[in-house]
């Protein structure tokens, strides 16, 4: 058994070149592949294409919001990924959909057509850092898989112990199964893109989204807090309510009417409250998230740069003799790769949520300056490392 176990093992890589091969045959009359759409357009795809996916968020907002945090799961470095959660399910119906337009609906259907926008923009992201993060375990695995096979002919000769070959083998296995995990979410992640956005996701992505080059400028977090209190439909409304139940109040004379309008006034004023006090907390916390982001892509940024140009120097030693390989650094260099790209994610996912949170649609936030108008401002009272110093800029060397 374990014989047969050991003839059915083989690279991932092989597979690939040899489905490369293949396909180079056809090259010549292959047609170029269409061009892949960036973040901005597939929003407005599924703006184009989302009406279904907006009529089953609001029937179930929960399903919804589940399904927006398996999505966003993905820009972190051990994405996790619930089936159930992801799963969209049609048998709504569309005639929810409708209901929804109209009443107290429409704030539902914002929030449904939102919640869904901003899965989408995860989902594009957690795909290109997918993309990437596959090469990276399939490097890994065809390493082990060459350390194996070294290991097995050193024991032919005496050089090697059988322990450290199951030792090898394992790894094979091992680093097999993280690929075919990955390439499985990878999979789950292009059906779920192609449903929201009508486009089919066959082709591998070449073209990962660019990275942002300028710092973004500070928020005034309590002119953030305003603008969100006049910019939520939600607050607007009940405001207005309790300003009308007031003057209704101080116009009506009987006692018994007026105590049972200064009792809903009292209802209305706590929700407000409630609710007030719940968008101050979304505020500050994404915030903060959204400084947090950009500092990952300045640490993921320096990783990439270190780790590419110790694969440089690896490969130079490598083509002098001077190493057998290139050991683990192109492994790690693919990986950094994939995980700027997920930081880039969460860095524009934060500044789509600051776009609803102020009343806009998710969009907003891959535009650089759409906070222009709140800038400013807004540090902590405490100690901080040197702000804005990050990886290449002009103090990068310089301490604090």
């Amino acid at each position: 058994m374990a014989s047969t176990m050991v003839k059915a093992i083989r690279p991932l890589a092989w597979t690939v070149w040899i489905s490369l091969g293949l396909l180079s045959a056809g090259a010549a009359t292959a047609q170029p592949p269409a061009k892949q759409p960036d973040a901005r357009e597939v929003l407005e795809l599924i703006e184009t294409n989302g009406d279904f996916a907006y009529a089953t968020a609001a029937a179930n907002m929960r399903a919804a919001k589940a399904r927006l945090q398996a999505a966003r799961a993905h820009l972190f470095p051990r994405p996790t990924f619930n089936m159930e959660a992801s799963r969209y399910n049609f048998s709504q119906g569309h005639g929810r959909f409708k209901a929804a337009r109209s009443g107290a609906g429409g704030e539902k259907l914002r929030q449904a057509r939102n919640t869904v926008l901003l899965e989408g923009l995860a989902v594009f992201f957690g795909l290109h850092a997918s993309e990437l993060l596959l090469r990276s375990l399939n490097e890994d695995h065809s390493s082990a898989y060459v350390r194996w096979n070294r290991a097995k002919r050193q024991l032919a000769i005496g050089r090697k112990d059988p322990v450290k070959v199951a030792e090898w083998l394992y790894r094979v296995e091992r680093t097999r199964l993280a690929y075919y995990r990955e390439r499985s979410r990878n999979q789950l992640l292009r059906f779920r893109l192609g449903e929201l956005t009508g486009l089919t996701f066959n082709e591998e992505l070449i073209d990962p989204p660019a990275v942002p080059e300028t710092a973004p400028p500070e928020i005034d977090v309590e002119a953030l807090i305003k603008a969100v209190k006049a910019g939520d439909p939600r607050i607007q409304d009940l405001t207005r309510r309790k300003e009308a139940l007031s003057v209704l109040r101080d116009g009506t004379s009987s006692g018994p009417e007026r105590a049972e309008l200064a009792a809903e006034l009292g209802r209305l004023d706590g929700e407000l409250n409630a609710l007030v006090g719940e968008m101050q907390y979304r505020a500050r916390t994404l915030w903060m998230s959204r400084g947090d982001s950009w500092q990952r892509i300045i640490t993921a940024r320096a990783r990439e740069n270190f780790t590419r140009k110790r694969l440089l120097q690896r490969q130079q030693l490598y083509q002098q003799d001077r190493v057998t390989g290139l050991g683990r650094a192109m492994i790690e260099a693919t990986g950094s790769e994939s995980e700027l790209i997920r930081a880039v994610g969460a860095y524009y996912l934060d500044n789509a949520s600051l776009a609803v949170l102020l009343g806009g649609n998710p969009a907003r936030g891959l535009d650089p300056g759409f906070l222009a108008g709140i800038t400013g401002g807004g540090s902590l009272e405490q100690y901080e490392p040197k702000g804005g110093s990050g990886f290449g800029q002009d103090d990068q060397n310089e301490v604090n």
